[in-house]
């Protein structure tokens, strides 16, 4: 039933599935979720390795975590700062790291960035950011901009069949190009001026080009023909079934 929200949840099920937290209380602050857990009760340092059990002291780490019935739950842990005993060791005081639960000094859980970034890669940067606040989990459009650019994966530059197009950067105003692999299909690189002397300029720098498949504009053809002569161009299949109705 919509609007329905329980007087209760069960909180093993709000942590994160980890043997490092155990659960201390769970609190309704409004329409949203509290969950305090405590850390564990040793930690291995990060520079040498050595686990140590006599802590220095502590603090409480807010994390945002998976909404619940679409209200927000803030996972709140109780972190040890360590000694380490190790006499060869320049780290004398050092934090306990939480893996798979949160990354380091980040602010969500593991698993709540990996909802963030779906959205970021199926919706973008404002609509996402809409998205995520209306289900509980508010990121703002920067952040999953960032996350995408950050998980991008390299490509290679060593194309043979691209395409070229251009790109607005502000729609009717403002133009670059793209170059896509079309064989891996990937972008390539994104040029910031849309001219002739911008793809000359690429295509020189990329003398492996053997095809370019673009659509029929003027300062394509003649950037190819002057900077790829050996290069096969084609009309791309979007402007040519454009150009045929």
């Amino acid at each position: 039933m919509l609007g329905f929200m329980p007087k209760s949840l069960p909180g093993h099920e709000l942590l994160p599935p980890s043997t490092l937290l155990s659960l201390t209380d769970v609190q309704q602050q409004g329409p949203d979720w509290i969950v305090r857990a405590d850390g564990p009760a040793r930690a291995a340092c990060p520079t040498c390795g050595r686990v140590s059990t006599s802590r220095h002291s502590a603090y409480v780490r807010t994390l945002k975590d998976l909404p619940a019935l679409g209200a927000a739950v803030s996972l709140r842990i109780r972190v040890g700062r360590w000694r380490c005993g190790a006499p060869a060791c320049p780290v004398r005081f050092f934090v306990g790291r939480l893996p798979d639960v949160g990354e380091f000094r980040g602010r969500r859980t593991c698993r709540a960035n990996v909802v963030a970034r779906l959205i970021g890669y199926a919706l973008g940067g404002r609509p996402g950011e809409r998205l995520a606040r209306r289900i509980g989990l508010p990121v703002s459009n920067d952040t999953l901009l960032r996350w995408v650019k950050r998980c991008a994966q390299p490509v290679s530059q060593e194309a043979r069949v691209i395409g070229i197009d251009e790109w607005a950067k502000r729609k009717g105003h403002t133009y670059g190009i793209i170059v896509v692999d079309l064989e891996r299909h990937s972008v390539i690189d994104v040029l910031d001026q849309h001219s002739t002397e911008a793809v000359e300029q690429w295509l020189v720098a990329h003398p492996d080009i053997q095809m370019i498949c673009r659509e029929r504009n003027g300062r394509y053809a003649k950037a190819a023909r002057t900077a790829a002569p050996t290069a096969r161009q084609t009309t791309d299949r979007f402007h040519l079934v454009q150009n045929l109705r």
